[in-house]
């Protein structure tokens, strides 16, 4: 079940930002809630040019989001941390955890440093990561395509003029030959 978490924001109230304006003195202007959003109050507040409240959605409950939240950090700090050899190696072992909420929570973190500095080594930890993981996913279409290519050749026997496979097989010279690819010769004359 969704969560919705709404943040109130450092700004004055509403009531304090009509209350000058002489062509709202008779409006009684309230706060908005979750419960009673007034379509005009939205209507000004989305053309404002201020980000009035936050509002985020979340799949999972708050302390787990927390914690995911939290998990994140320590996996970017580790990061920040590492050398090149061991950035390499970090990303390997962890490249599932590089989803759209990582990326996001590593612009979160490089948009609030305070230094130019921070800036620059989180944008270039970003620049790392995003490499190594592309080298990852092209080393890895190339192994399906590799792979695709040997279970072709192994299952050539068994298909049919229009490319379909009859499975199981019922001719037994297929299944000589599509084990004649798969084992080889040495290890077959050692079964028999």
């Amino acid at each position: 079940m969704a969560t919705l978490f709404v943040v109130q924001p450092r700004f004055p109230l509403v009531n304090s930002l009509f209350s000058a304006s002489s062509h709202c003195r008779g409006w009684r202007v309230r706060p908005f809630t979750v419960q009673k959003l007034n379509p005009f109050l939205s209507k000004s507040l989305t053309e404002s040019k201020k980000r009035r409240t936050l509002i985020c959605a979340v799949n999972q409950d708050p302390e787990e989001s927390f914690k995911k939240t939290v998990e994140v950090d320590r996996l970017i700090d580790m990061l920040r941390d590492a050398n090149p050899r061991d950035l390499q190696k970090l990303v390997v072992e962890n490249v599932l955890a590089f989803n759209e909420g990582f990326w996001i929570r590593l612009a979160a973190r490089t948009d609030t440093c305070k230094s130019e500095d921070d800036k620059k080594d989180y944008e270039e930890l970003a620049i790392s990561v995003m490499s190594i993981v592309d080298c990852l996913v092209h080393k890895t279409n190339e192994k399906i395509e590799s792979a695709t290519d040997i279970l072709k050749e192994i299952l050539k026997p068994i298909v049919d003029g229009e490319e379909e496979i009859n499975w199981p097989p019922r001719d037994p010279e297929a299944l000589k030959l599509m084990e004649k690819d798969i084992i080889p010769e040495g290890a077959r004359r050692a079964t028999r």
